[in-house]
């Protein structure tokens, strides 16, 4: 069993636009020319891009843990917003 604190990420995300992005939304289709744009690029190219997104997924995960868990390590945070960012909160 994990003796790690429970923790909640993203307990306030949504789908929708915020006040900073009235745009933007996570939940729209792509653009067509998007889609083309992705069946151009190889695989190394996709790959890449995902990476990126991963990368920056777990540092945005890092710093909600590092708020809410000031006395953990720079060591665990990283193993557990790798953690967290993969397979949700427990």
């Amino acid at each position: 069993m994990n003796d790690m604190p429970q923790f909640r990420i993203l307990e306030n995300a949504h789908l929708g636009p915020t006040p900073a992005h009235p745009k933007f939304r996570l939940d729209e289709p792509l653009h067509p020319l998007q889609i083309a744009g992705f069946r151009k690029m190889t695989a190394a190219q996709k790959f890449r891009q995902m990476e990126e997104m991963y990368r920056w997924g777990v540092g945005i995960t890092k710093s909600q843990l590092k708020k809410q868990f000031p006395s953990w390590n720079e060591e665990t945070l990283e193993r557990e917003a790798r953690r967290a960012y993969m397979y949700g909160p427990d």
